[in-house]
């Protein structure tokens, strides 16, 4: 944690946290229940630290609707060597744009999200680009966004179910869709390249 108190008399508050400890939605948790005692408040979420609600040997049940959403990691290609040089790039993507995006991907009765919209862009133009060479088009591809895993995790009771909800540490998941490169280029955004 650091603040850093500016000219003005404002504050800055940041903060850095490792991901192997904690992911963003526990650091959210810290930040609210911190305002909240800060405030002398009652706090509205308290934050559990009960490692052993994740322990191997009683784990949590989970609903098997979502097994086609995960990829088993021991079906993954592996890694290439780092012998390559690696990109990073910042793009801004204007608010217009990304409601554009929004209405493409929606319909009269329903009407995706901005990231979903965004994601399924993203998706198109990397299928495309494998679309684009021959030896490419009829593999399949994945994409998959993290998202905060508590919501597909029950407990064994519906007390460790709040606990679970409330568990500070890491619980992320990244479910993913998967379509042939062909079959992708096919689809229109409008008809919900979204899953």
């Amino acid at each position: 944690m650091q603040v850093t108190e500016l000219k003005c008399g404002a504050i800055v508050v940041s903060c850095a946290l490792d991901h192997r400890i904690a992911d963003a939605f526990s650091l959210n948790m810290f930040l609210v229940a911190w305002a909240e005692f800060a405030q002398t408040k009652k706090l509205s979420n308290l934050p559990s630290f009960r490692t052993s609600l994740l322990n191997p040997r009683r784990p949590p049940r989970y609903d098997k609707t979502y097994d086609h959403l995960y990829l088993p990691k021991s079906s993954l290609p592996p890694p290439r060597s780092f012998d390559e040089k690696l990109h990073s790039r910042i793009y801004h993507i204007g608010f217009s744009s990304i409601n554009h995006l929004q209405s493409q991907a929606s319909s009269k009765t329903t009407r995706r999200s901005k990231l979903r919209s965004f994601t399924a862009f993203v998706w198109k133009l990397l299928a495309q680009e494998q679309h684009n060479d021959a030896n490419k088009r009829t593999k399949r591809t994945r994409m998959g966004v993290i998202v905060n895993g508590r919501r597909f995790l029950t407990g064994n009771n519906e007390k460790e179910s709040s606990i679970l909800a409330n568990h500070f540490g890491n619980i992320v998941s990244v479910p993913y869709g998967e379509f042939n490169n062909q079959d992708l280029q096919g689809v229109r955004m409008k008809f919900g390249l979204v899953v």
